[in-house]
């Protein structure tokens, strides 16, 4: 795969780029749109998605940044926010709720329970030992690098 270096002007222009060109990274997946997550302290963060990958049985948490934001004051304090709200049970029942609301509405849930390996009346049941018991990985697009950056994800325990 050839990746072009190439200007952003925005966070939102990089997000588009990221979001159209998923499948590059991740392979044919699943993707939901941003919405809210919640450590268990209740503090709250919006990654810009989630990708499921049902046949590698994966999924990602994706977030994309400017490194001009600076990697301390606001990078490493989201992401690890993510990686936090990640670990509370009710943020994954959510994710599973919302990847499940989103099937049945792309009416995807005969073709998903085929790669999942069970009937369409237990696909909900196989969404959530998916989300539940398989740890996510936090997907970074991001426009530049600096050592802090490589120092942060380097101390991350999570691929």
């Amino acid at each position: 795969m050839t990746i072009a270096e190439s200007q952003f002007d925005s966070e939102a222009e990089l997000q588009g780029w990221a979001t159209a060109n998923l499948s590059r990274f991740l392979g044919e997946c699943l993707y939901l749109p941003s919405f809210r997550i919640t450590t268990p302290s209740g503090k709250h963060g919006i990654p810009d998605g989630f990708a499921f990958n049902l046949t590698d049985r994966t999924w990602c948490c994706i977030e994309c940044e400017i490194l001009n934001h600076g990697v301390w004051p606001h990078i490493a304090e989201q992401i690890t926010r993510f990686v936090v709200a990640l670990q509370n049970p009710t943020t994954l029942r959510i994710i599973r709720d919302k990847l499940f609301e989103q099937i049945i509405s792309d009416s995807r849930a005969t073709e998903l329970s085929t790669a999942l390996n069970c009937g369409v009346d237990r696909l909900l049941q196989q969404i959530e030992l998916f989300v539940e018991g398989t740890p996510p990985s936090i997907v970074i697009f991001i426009d530049d690098t600096n050592q802090d950056l490589v120092d942060f994800c380097n101390a991350l325990d999570i691929p």
